[in-house]
């Protein structure tokens, strides 16, 4: 359950960061998600999209 809202709360803050324009922000929300996740067999396949949909844009 935590992971899973957890999951959520960033998908949200990446999306925040994006629609404010804010590159910066936006990859430090990636590398706060990427340590977060390091210890996870699998990291979420949504929110491995959006980070990929995000970063290319």
């Amino acid at each position: 359950m935590a992971d899973s809202l957890a999951e959520v709360l960033y998908r949200a803050m990446l999306k925040v960061e994006a629609a404010a324009g804010n590159r910066t922000g936006l990859r430090t929300a990636v590398a706060h998600w990427q340590d977060a996740t390091r210890h996870l067999s699998e990291v979420d396949t949504k929110t491995q999209a959006l980070v990929d949909k995000l970063l290319s844009a």
